[in-house]
């Protein structure tokens, strides 16, 4: 959703759909990278072979932090402010993983404006992210994201 200004995001009634982020597909190489930058070296993200035959879910998954990692891009890209000099992430709440997100998974984010507050220094919104994949449509990340947009 675009916005001319920050305030006319204040006219926004919420909840409000935002819609649907661009596809994400996240591979094992990325996977691998992301293990190697955080130290989360687990073997149900990292060692595919290990994953297939005696994991517990019989495929190599994406680590959740790295479904995290996307929440504030997809809210980025679903809320679009022309005017804003600059953007905080203040923080999540209500994190939950509901499903594996396999690696090779096409991903895509939906969004719901559930809260926006001015403050002194701009607005802060409040989305709800639901992450799914296409292969089954079933969610497997939610999220509450803050954002400040100024």
């Amino acid at each position: 959703m675009h916005f001319n200004e920050v305030e006319s995001l204040l006219q926004t009634k919420c909840p409000f759909h935002l819609g649907f982020s661009r596809w994400i597909s996240i591979e094992q190489e990325e996977v691998d990278v992301f293990a190697r930058l955080t130290g989360d070296l687990q073997r149900i993200h990292i060692d595919p072979k290990w994953a297939y035959t005696d994991g517990p879910f019989s495929m190599p998954i994406i680590h959740g932090a790295f479904l995290l990692a996307l929440v504030p891009v997809i809210v980025g890209e679903l809320v679009v402010v022309e005017s804003c000099n600059y953007i905080v992430n203040i923080g999540m709440d209500r994190v939950r993983f509901k499903s594996p997100a396999p690696v090779g998974s096409r991903l895509q984010g939906e969004g719901v404006l559930r809260e926006v507050m001015q403050i002194s220094r701009g607005i802060v919104i409040v989305a709800r992210v639901t992450i799914r994949t296409e292969e089954t449509n079933q969610p497997v990340c939610l999220a509450d994201q803050k954002m400040m947009f100024c």
